[in-house]
């Protein structure tokens, strides 16, 4: 190493990727020492923010619509941002190019879906392959839409927490017996193997 670091992360784990992530995005020169693999022992979970939506209903582009003075895009982003997933990927259309500085600036490498007007699923699909070539080691994701400004970040360590718990299960929050949009699922659920692009 000839060029000075602000910040060496010793040990790829959780923390040690957390703390990475969370400095670079305050735009340190960061680098991170591990020699197996990126995640450590732990569970290996990837983000996967889907924002390629129309908002027909909404009339709009609903992502930059300002809720406490702060457009949802921005909610999300900084909420999921600031959780230690191994991997985060942010899926937009190919018009929303300004999502994409927004997304990278808080650790999400920006994807973009030329078939959403197909629909959530290929969003879905799209931002899997993509998460899996950051992290091959995944063992789950959690999908989450970008029109929730008020999701915390307790909701979203108690996914994490029950992942943990119940690696195979398909997961989602409730409020009120009713079933959130925000869903955390293993490879398995979705018949996918390491290394495959695409749901089978």
């Amino acid at each position: 190493m000839t060029e000075p670091f602000d910040l060496v992360a010793i040990g790829g784990g959780s923390g040690g990727l957390a703390v990475a992530q969370r400095a670079a995005e305050y735009g340190a020169r960061v680098a991170l020492v591990e020699q197996a693999r990126l995640g450590g022992t732990c569970v290996n979970v990837g983000c996967v923010l889907l924002a390629a939506g129309s908002g027909r209903r909404f009339g709009g582009n609903k992502l930059l619509h300002e809720v406490d003075g702060v457009p949802m895009i921005e909610h999300a982003l900084s909420l999921f941002g600031g959780q230690p997933f191994c991997t985060r990927v942010c899926v937009t259309k190919a018009e929303a190019g300004e999502f994409h500085a927004r997304a990278e600036a808080h650790g999400f490498t920006p994807v973009v879906n030329p078939d959403a007007e197909r629909g959530m699923g290929t969003s879905a699909a799209i931002g899997t392959a993509a998460a899996e070539r950051l992290c091959p080691n995944l063992d789950g994701i959690l999908f989450a839409v970008c029109d929730q400004p008020y999701l915390t970040g307790q909701s979203v360590e108690r996914m994490l927490k029950a992942f943990i718990r119940l690696p195979n299960d398909i997961l989602a929050l409730s409020f009120c017996g009713m079933r959130g949009k925000m869903v955390q699922a293993s490879f398995c659920e979705f018949g996918l193997s390491h290394g495959a692009d695409t749901p089978t």
